[in-house]
């Protein structure tokens, strides 16, 4: 059940942020350092929405980008890719939407790295795994996302 909860939270997020909606849930609208002068205590500005002092926004996030898949009508897995605004970090979000193993080839994901949500991570952190193939085996309702390796290859 956790997994299956998992995999529809990430699959929301992955089908919104194509309409570049970078946010689902966020802890606040502002934050700023201690303030003294005002007797205020700092409140996390570096989860912050807006600049504390212009009142800007302030989120510099990856973009997602087009990503195409074998899967006829996606029925088998989800899949976005993100690229960061200066192209120097590409992942992508994979997730297993059947009650089955399903297998996923990921062209030039060799030697990228892989974090993944699954029964067998249970209710820990994500199991974090280098990639040595190509070929990815994901169980039922597993999330993954896989970092992948220098620029030198494309999505």
């Amino acid at each position: 059940y956790g997994n299956a909860a998992a995999a529809l939270y990430a699959y929301a997020w992955g089908k919104i942020s194509r309409y570049d909606i970078n946010v689902v849930g966020h802890s606040q609208l502002v934050g700023y350092p201690q303030l003294p002068d005002l007797q205020l205590q700092p409140q996390y500005p570096s989860v912050a929405l807006l600049n504390w002092t212009t009142g800007e926004v302030d989120i510099n996030n990856d973009q997602a980008v087009t990503t195409r898949t074998s899967d006829i009508d996606n029925q088998n897995i989800f899949s976005q890719a993100f690229m960061s605004k200066n192209n120097n970090r590409r992942w992508v979000l994979i997730i297993n939407k059947r009650y089955t193993n399903v297998d996923v080839f990921l062209p030039g994901c060799t030697g990228g790295r892989m974090q993944i949500i699954n029964e067998a991570s249970a209710f820990g952190p994500a199991t974090e795994v280098t990639l040595t193939l190509s070929r990815i085996t994901l169980s039922p309702f597993a999330v993954a996302i896989v970092h992948m390796p220098a620029a030198e290859n494309k999505l």
